[in-house]
């Protein structure tokens, strides 16, 4: 059914010379929850009362109806794992590859219960385990300190918390999240994992910080943090560690640091979510509860190998050959210079919130593209007018999780996940619109969140992939955070630079770029080494970055074309070509 999402009430309707609507002079409907009151239908059954629940809590929407769209509410593929996991701790079983088939309350509850059961060990799991494809990349990049390659995060709390509920509560995290107690040896055959059966007896610890006034408590913090990064150690351990920074009325701090070889940026809202609900539990007296386990990573990466000799992954070859195909070196300022995480740099911008808004929102309710895919899209034009190029090859970051396997649910299993693989597309057509079609179609013609190709390069070692080299630009969309409630007794300090890298370790990349959305505002970064760039020169592709942002966010909005490509209708047998014909007929019949 057609329903649409506005109606605005006009005196006449604006035409062109040759007398058709003119749809670029149409004023912009106000599209917010209180106008869509007349087309807002309500939860049914219990099954879509709790799913509309649980995208009000994730989304952070006042009312969801059950025919409001997942991803023109907001949503990305980070939040749907959110949504799936807390839509099975409700008993309603669903899998992440449901949101996409069917992204209203309305089809998605008619989903439900879908599938085979889950491999979800609820006791401890313990012994060898297999390196995931993104563990393996790791360890090929022979790095100088292994040890230090860390993920952290302060939070400030406002008021003294209980040191024997903060130990109980960490040790129920590590207990419960297999995945923490991960150590790694590297063996005369290479790197081999396990998982210890107990939690390690120093992840947790207590300092206190002896300072008058806030004076002293910044550099205070900064050593007893490097301290404590560096006790990290990947085959005696701990990988996780959770320390309590007690200053008194200075201010107290909790500190959490874990390896990036056991933690990514999904399992960092489990463990949030974990520890604030046991440290409730165990500062009131009650046993500690957490949710249930989903698979562990021991299965997960047993599974993998098994999957890196099915032909659906085999297939993939020619793909990956074709995105990795005349990838040209960067023009880097001093080539000379080492490559050092001791010599990273930072910059930044902010989007407004109105234009974060603009791109959250209006854009794939308009144009039918993903957040992800637009800011590729923006980027890849940023590179041609700073570069030169007429291709853009990018080095994507995906969550990682994909749906594989029936019998897999990832949802609420902490680890290191992370999909890494090649994109190439051109960068040279002109015409927005065809451009966009263009990136999206490359993008969407990636399977599993890119997942195969490290499962074929590292795990098979396919001979036509082994020795390649990924594009030097990795690019990270990491989706929506939550926003910070003022009321949550844990606040993340926001600008304390925080050194997780060994200075002496050798950057994997020239040019990290990353995006995320905090506190309703979109964020662009770009890292790279102080030494090989010059800044003025990386300031002008951040600024090109945002200005093309903003360019195709107008087209998307203003376009009369919609963005459809033939991978919006793989039910059918069309193609682009087959698009445009049938889009050109209802412009005619207009």
């Amino acid at each position: 059914y057609m329903i649409p999402s506005a109606i605005v009430v006009m005196e006449r309707l604006p035409l062109t010379a040759s007398g058709k609507v003119d749809r670029k002079a149409l004023p912009e409907p106000e599209v917010d929850r209180q106008t869509l009151q007349s087309e807002y239908v309500a939860p049914r059954n219990a099954v879509e009362q709790a799913l509309a629940e649980i995208w009000q809590e994730v989304l952070h929407v006042e009312q969801v109806g059950v025919r409001d769209n997942f991803f023109e509410l907001g949503g990305d593929s980070i939040l749907s794992i959110q949504v799936i996991a807390r839509a099975n701790q409700r008993g309603i079983k669903l899998a992440p590859r449901h949101i996409f088939e069917a992204p209203t309350i309305e089809e998605l509850a008619q989903r439900a219960g879908e599938g085979v059961s889950i491999q979800a060990e609820q006791g401890v799991v313990s012994g060898e385990v297999e390196l995931s494809p993104i563990q393996e990349w790791f360890f090929q990049q022979g790095f100088e300190n292994p040890h230090y390659w860390h993920q952290s995060l302060l939070l400030e709390v406002k008021q003294p918390l209980q040191e024997a509920a903060l130990r109980a509560s960490v040790e129920a995290i590590e207990t419960h999240h297999d995945g923490l107690r991960m150590r790694f040896r590297q063996e005369d055959s290479g790197w081999t994992a396990w998982i210890e059966e107990t939690p390690h007896p120093e992840t947790f610890s207590l300092h206190r910080l002896d300072v008058n006034g806030k004076e002293g408590l910044q550099e205070q913090l900064q050593a007893h943090m490097a301290a404590i990064q560096r006790s990290i150690h990947i085959e005696k351990g701990p990988l996780f560690r959770v320390a309590y920074l007690d200053g008194g009325e200075a201010g107290r701090f909790l500190f959490f640091t874990i390896h990036h070889l056991v933690v990514d940026g999904v399992s960092w809202r489990i463990l949030l979510e974990d520890f604030q609900q046991a440290y409730r539990q165990a500062a009131a007296g009650e046993s500690i509860q957490l949710m249930p386990k989903t698979t562990s990573v021991q299965y997960w990466a047993k599974r993998l190998r098994e999957y890196a000799e099915h032909e659906e992954a085999i297939e993939t070859i020619p793909l990956w050959q074709d995105m990795l195909q005349g990838v040209r070196e960067l023009p880097v300022d001093n080539p000379a210079e080492r490559n050092l995480e001791k010599d990273s740099a930072l910059i930044s911008y902010k989007l407004t919130p109105e234009e974060t808004q603009r791109i959250l929102y209006d854009v794939p309710n308009a144009y039918h593209i993903q957040v992800k895919e637009l800011l590729v899209a923006a980027l890849g034009r940023a590179m041609n007018e700073w570069m030169g190029n007429d291709v853009c090859a990018l080095s994507l970051e995906g969550h990682g999780r994909a749906d594989l396997f029936s019998d897999v649910d990832l949802s609420r299993t902490v680890g290191w996940f992370t999909s890494l693989y090649p994109v190439q597309f051109k960068i040279s057509i002109n015409e927005p619109g065809q451009y966009l079609r263009h990136v999206k179609n490359v993008l969407r013609r990636v399977p599993n969140e890119g997942l195969d190709f490290g499962v074929l390069k590292y795990l098979k070692k396919t001979p036509e992939l082994e020795f390649v080299s990924l594009p030097q630009i990795s690019f990270n969309y990491l989706g929506k955070f939550e926003e910070t409630g003022k009321t949550s007794q844990f606040i993340p300090v926001e600008n304390f630079k925080i050194i997780e890298r060994a200075g002496e370790n050798h950057r994997p990349f020239e040019l990290d770029i990353v995006a995320s959305v905090r506190e309703g505002v979109l964020q662009l970064h770009i890292n790279f080494s102080s030494r090989r760039w010059n800044p003025h020169s990386l300031e002008r592709l951040l600024r090109l970055f945002y200005q093309h942002i903003l360019q195709l966010t107008e087209y998307c909005i203003t376009s009369e074309d919609g963005g459809y490509s033939a991978l919006d209708f793989q039910d059918v047998e069309l193609d682009d070509e087959d698009i445009d014909d049938i889009l050109n007929e209802l412009e005619e019949d207009e």
